[in-house]
């Protein structure tokens, strides 16, 4: 296999098997949309290198990619590696099931369970865990001690729906398990009965909404993704911001209820909750979109919160968000890329504070005004984002030396981290004596200087010649260490570095959880295995290796 390659747009990179490193690629890969088969082919060598790990690795992946608190978030991607894993061996999944509530949620196992390919060991499993469950949470219902219930009851399966087969299937399961249990008649009635119990118990909204008691629902405990989802519902407006149900009397006190919650949690007198469960680019999109003035309140408290949960990380210190805004990050990853951009704006420190780069065809500076609120930056920036239909990333880094240079930036002052949210498909690199095929761009600071060169591999070039030559041969300018943050499942198969490459950090996915590694690791030599390693070694998988050691037979702290 060629361990280089033409990018997709006529950059030198490295193939997947350039890399050197499956786990690198497959955590990579790892993105909203990315294909099953291009998720099967990366964990598949994983596991092909017959090392003790390489089942730890595979397993924590998989839940590293769906852990919802510490991880990527992401549900689709989790299902192909773990549907996957399952082909390999279906007692070891049948193990780590037990574990997907933790890192997910009960809903994933219903996801699992209503999938017909899903083999019948793995469905015993998942109807002894929600049995398990239940009669946990019954006996804790009977003690009174509401706040221990799961939410289990929240997601299993009601009659009458495309579910209704899986809920009679559990239904009769129980009621044959668990004779004590039975609370009526039948089987259908005692599950009712016992799942309804329940959901009163946890005064889940969607039981204070069907009984009509919306002036019960506690702001404080709505679930961050249901408020986004229903944020209109219980503000009581159209999607015009009128009124939905003016002479509805519940329905006014739940407006008001949530009214007052979002004013005093936009002063910060209150913390709002769904910074676990909510992303960043979720809350641009929303006031890109229009919101009341209500529910722009809700989203600056959110905002500010998952602020707050960075610094509290340790910050990022100085370095450079720069966001693609080209043609082929049209939707979502648009949006993703400009919600990072403000945050790391945001969050930065030193003489980029509040500042970032958004690059196209043609890189700009975008700077947003200190202590702005979230629709205060993203209105400060305008339409000045571009859209043009290049990957200009030269030009781009060929401004940021052109700001240094301006600036008169001393050794030691230059940013720590460039953090590239993009997705990877950078448009060829160019000589000094060359201009671009895609924008007629010339470039002065950042020049391809071998007839083979990634782009990153003329930055590192650049920065020392650039500080060399404002001041002297030993000022060179130190290179930042380079974050290349895929938020897209377009062009996974370009690879600007290798695997053990100091310097090189590559993140992918969507959630801020993932600026730990940058405030924890960044100022450090790091390579993308480390970069890694370092999330997947967090102790809040030890249970997914203890269960992976268990199975191979030996100590879990020795493999």
């Amino acid at each position: 296999m060629n361990s280089t390659a033409v990018g997709v747009k006529g950059s030198d990179v490295y193939s997947g098997y350039g890399v050197k490193s499956p786990l690198v690629v497959a955590y990579t890969k790892a993105v909203r949309g990315a294909s099953y088969e291009d998720i099967n082919k990366w964990q598949d060598l994983i596991l092909s290198t017959g090392a003790n790990k390489a089942y730890e690795h595979a397993a924590v992946l998989a839940f590293q990619t769906r852990d919802i608190r510490g991880g990527k978030g992401e549900r689709e991607a989790f299902y192909k590696m773990f549907k996957n894993l399952w082909s390999y061996d279906v007692d070891l999944v049948a193990s780590l099931m037990k574990l997907v509530p933790e890192y997910g949620g009960w809903m994933d196992i219903m996801h699992f369970k209503s999938d017909a390919m899903t083999p019948t060991v793995l469905q015993m499993t998942m109807n002894q865990m929600i049995l398990d469950q239940l009669l946990e949470d019954t006996a804790a219902l009977h003690s009174g001690k509401i706040t221990e219930l799961s939410l289990l009851a929240k997601w299993l399966p009601r009659e009458g729906n495309k579910y209704d087969s899986m809920a009679k299937e559990l239904a009769l399961y129980i009621w044959e398990k668990d004779p004590p249990g039975r609370i009526a008649s039948n089987y259908m009635s005692s599950y009712r009965k016992r799942v309804s119990a329940l959901n009163r118990a946890l005064k889940t909204v969607e039981v204070l909404e069907c009984a009509n008691r919306w002036d019960e629902i506690d702001p404080k405990m709505v679930p961050g993704r249901a408020r986004e989802i229903k944020m209109a519902a219980y503000l009581n407006e159209t999607k015009y911001k009128t009124l939905r149900h003016p002479g509805n009397p519940g329905r006014m006190a739940c407006r008001a209820n949530f009214k007052s919650f979002f004013e005093r949690a936009a002063r910060g007198d209150v913390k709002i909750n769904g910074v676990d469960s909510i992303y960043p680019h979720e809350l641009v999109r929303k006031i890109l979109e229009y919101s009341s003035p209500d529910e722009i309140n809700a989203r600056n408290a959110l905002w500010d919160s998952m602020l707050e949960r960075v610094r509290a990380l340790g910050g990022l210190g100085s370095s450079v968000a720069m966001c693609d805004f080209s043609g082929s990050m049209r939707g979502l990853p648009y949006d993703v890329s400009m919600a990072m951009g403000l945050m790391i704006a945001s969050l930065n420190m030193g003489p980029f504070k509040n500042k970032f780069m958004s690059f196209d065809s043609t890189p700009q500076w975008h700077t947003i005004p200190e202590g702005a609120s979230l629709r205060e930056a993203i209105y400060s920036i305008g339409d000045n984002l571009g859209q043009g239909l290049s990957t200009d990333f030269q030009k781009a880094m060929d401004l940021i030396l052109v700001t240094l240079k301006a600036a008169r930036v001393k050794p030691g002052d230059e940013p720590k981290n460039l953090i590239v949210i993009t997705d990877m498909g950078f448009d060829k690199a160019c000589s000094s004596d060359e201009t671009s095929d895609y924008t007629g761009n010339s470039y002065r600071n950042v020049v391809k200087t071998a007839p083979w060169q990634t782009h990153i591999q003329m930055i590192r070039e650049s920065f020392k010649r650039a500080g060399e030559e404002m001041w002297g041969a030993s000022g060179a300018w130190t290179p930042p260490t380079i974050v290349i943050w895929n938020v897209s499942s377009s062009y996974t198969d370009d690879f600007h570095a290798k695997g053990n490459e100091e310097g090189v950090m590559m993140l992918s996915g969507w959630s801020p959880s993932l600026f730990k590694v940058l405030c924890e690791k960044g100022p450090q030599k790091i390579t993308p295995e480390d970069a890694v390693q370092f999330q997947l070694d967090d102790i809040r998988y030890d249970p997914v290796r203890k269960v992976v050691a268990e199975w191979v037979g030996s100590g879990w702290r020795n493999l």
